[in-house]
């Protein structure tokens, strides 16, 4: 599905309340360079000359203030999804429902859970507050289907 979107042309965020340069290790070891289209909104460890973590990224970022809240208006990543309508959201948490809140010019999201615990607690909750919830499926199958049927017209997200 990454390579999909960057080829389209399309942005993805990862927001994520972990630790965001171990995110970007492995997306550069997986892909070979970092993608293009790939903007990374966690908490980063900031170095010092020694190579020793000094502290984190502010604001902290966790699970319930996952939004533009804390994404500065003058980053790379605000200035290339600006204008953008559609948001498809994935998330494994019932607070990452929220993560498309503050999206400038806010048009139709299309909420995707990942639901692999606690299932007989948890589904009925998901699927409230969820589009689409995916249990025990850890692929991005659905996710990268719906996005190649959105880019060759079969589907309408309006």
């Amino acid at each position: 599905m990454m390579q999909r979107l960057r080829h389209l042309g399309i942005p993805l965020v990862v927001f994520s309340a972990g630790i965001g340069n171990i995110i970007e290790i492995f997306l550069q070891q997986k892909f070979g360079q970092m993608p293009a289209n790939v903007h990374i909104i966690s908490n980063m460890m900031n170095f010092n000359e020694q190579g020793i973590v000094v502290s984190f990224s502010q604001p902290l970022i966790h699970t319930f203030c996952k939004n533009s809240s804390v994404v500065r208006k003058e980053s790379e990543f605000f200035h290339e999804v600006n204008g953008r309508t559609n948001v498809i959201l994935l998330g494994d948490s019932v607070g990452d429902i929220h993560m498309d809140v503050g999206v400038e010019k806010e048009g139709p999201t299309l909420k995707i859970g990942f639901l692999n615990s606690d299932v007989d607690n948890l589904l009925e909750h998901y699927l409230d507050v969820f589009d689409v919830v995916l249990v025990r499926d850890q692929s991005m199958q659905i996710p990268d289907a719906i996005v190649q049927a959105i880019a060759e017209g079969y589907l309408k997200f309006t």
